[in-house]
């Protein structure tokens, strides 16, 4: 049994949540990502998920300034590898603590990631038929045997985040883990945390806000004036998002919005807009057990009538880069020398021409193209491939879907559409981690992977990156699969992202280090707000 630090852990177990009074003094930091949150990390995997994971929930190893591994940032404050490559030991850091003022332990360490395992959702694709056994080898080592050499296995460990194994037993409801009941999911999901972040869950409302409160235990530094408090909030309308920047009710606005939105608010004294680079692109996923974009000819047809140009310089504006290739430019790993499509209505016919639906063309119409409802971008990109498609002859359905009816339709292939609009981001720095939740046949399921591609060449490819442990050579087989992947064309490569945040710069300072992991632009700890500064506009 772990140690109780302190009896304050009783006033922690209470059913009720409120959200406590802060000193008029204190620094509040609101601020939107635009859609819904699920505070559970063994749930969720999403740009927002992944955003108040890293506030709340420390992971077993965390990055440093140069987006590189580090013990002396992490829970695991070392580790050893065996010859073979299939068993780590990690030592845990003595002191760290939850929320609830109880020692984060090897106890807890080997629960999370039994308990993502099971349940087999968020970041779970990361490991899954990976892991042979987690098991704890006393108070403060624990110990990872794996089915099969992982090179970047350290490295996808960013997304392991540590839960407080008594807290989530003790709120646990019936469910289907056995003595772990369902792992605490519905006590998380209403509202509650479990963990040893920076900052701790003080009230939580689906679809509406999470509300989250300096933890002044947390064991790495705070910047001088990080928020006492953090409110995110889920802001769809442009108009009411705009509003509320230039009355200085939120302090970040999410990202994608058009670029007259951002000139509007860029104009407003105090306020700037601040370009992130990121590991994420852009795509028109295709189903490829799906009639006829099952066929590799009209799927690269839809890919030449894709007006990349337009997308880019007109619709996302200053939050896009043309892509070159599956996977950002700016990822470790990236190949240079793919073929990249281009818009060529001539080639697309072409291509059309070849596909064994030519003649049948009628058969199968409409292609439903699914877009996130409260993205209006996405429907202005896929307007215009519905205009050029026409010209050939297909007819492009439309389809607004909210995350949820995305993310339940993904789940399988028979209620998955023809296509969709969605970016996807790296989990972990580096080509491989895009490859695998995009590309290998063990990420379908997921919203990440609604092509349901299932190659076994392509599986076997990535499984030998995955499998070796030097990373220049794993980089350089990361480039061959990149190449393969452009010659049967599962989706269309639309742009690479660069998020584009407007924020109030005259009483908040965010950080230097330009960390392209997805989520980390939002990590508090880091973030200096002035409230007294605000009171001068």
């Amino acid at each position: 049994m772990k140690r109780v630090i302190s009896l304050v852990i009783a006033l922690m177990m209470t059913a009720t949540v409120f959200i406590p009074a802060i000193a008029q003094e204190e620094s509040v930091l609101y601020y939107t990502v635009g859609t819904a949150s699920y505070p559970d990390p063994a749930i969720g995997s999403g740009f927002q998920q992944a955003a108040v994971f890293l506030n709340t929930y420390d992971p077993l190893v965390q990055l440093n300034d140069d987006n590189i591994p580090d013990p002396n940032e992490s829970i695991a404050e070392r580790w050893e590898v065996s010859d073979d490559g299939l068993t780590y030991t990690f030592h845990i850091r003595r002191g760290v603590l939850f929320h609830d003022l109880t020692e984060l332990t090897a106890e807890d360490v080997v629960f999370s990631f039994n308990r993502l395992l099971d349940i087999g959702q968020g970041f779970s694709f990361l490991f899954k038929g990976k892991v042979a056994s987690v098991t704890q080898l006393d108070e403060y080592t624990a110990e990872v045997v794996l089915n099969q050499r992982f090179g970047p296995f350290i490295s996808t460990l960013i997304r392991m985040y540590i839960v407080n194994k008594d807290l989530l037993l003790a709120n646990a409801s019936d469910g289907n883990y056995g003595e772990c009941g369902d792992y605490g999911v519905a006590w998380l999901l209403d509202g509650h945390d479990a963990g040893s972040g920076a900052y701790k869950i003080v009230d939580y409302q689906t679809d509406a806000y999470i509300v989250s409160d300096k933890f002044e235990e947390y064991w790495r530094p705070f910047a001088p004036n990080a928020p006492d408090r953090t409110h995110m909030t889920m802001v769809y309308d442009p108009t009411t998002l705009k509003l509320r920047m230039q009355k200085r009710e939120l302090d970040i606005s999410k990202f994608n919005m058009t670029p007259e939105w951002y000139a509007e608010v860029d104009a407003v004294e105090g306020i700037d807009v601040k370009n992130e680079p990121v590991l994420t692109q852009f795509y028109l996923m295709m189903h490829n057990q799906k009639a006829p974009t099952d066929d590799l000819h009209f799927r690269k047809a839809l890919a030449y009538l894709f007006d990349y140009v337009t997308v880019v310089e007109d619709i996302f504006t200053d939050s896009a880069a043309p892509a070159a290739g599956c996977v950002p430019q700016l990822c470790p790993g990236h190949n240079p020398d793919v073929f990249v499509y281009e818009h060529n209505l001539a080639k697309a016919e072409e291509e059309l021409r070849m596909s064994k639906y030519y003649d049948t063309l009628s058969d199968y119409m409409p292609i439903e193209v699914v877009w996130c409802s409260n993205q209006p971008k996405e429907e202005e990109s896929g307007l215009l491939l519905k205009r050029d498609a026409a010209q050939l002859g297909i007819d492009i359905e439309l389809v607004p879907q909210t995350w949820t009816q995305i993310t339940e339709a993904s789940s399988s292939p028979d209620t998955t559409q023809h296509a969709y609009f969605i970016w996807v981001a790296g989990d972990y720095p580096e080509a491989l981690s895009l490859l695998y939740s995009k590309f290998h046949s063990q990420a379908t399921g997921s919203w990440n992977q609604t092509e349901w591609l299932m190659n076994d060449v392509i599986d076997a490819m990535i499984d030998d990156a995955l499998a070796t442990s030097d990373y220049q050579l794993r980089q350089g087989k990361a480039m061959a699969i990149q190449t393969a992947i452009m010659e049967i064309c599962p989706s269309i490569f639309a742009y690479d992202s660069i998020d584009r945040f407007a924020y109030q710069a005259h009483y908040m300072e965010l950080p230097d280090r330009a960390n392209p992991i997805m989520g980390y632009f939002y990590e508090m700890r880091r973030i200096n707000i002035y409230p007294e500064k605000k009171a001068e506009l």
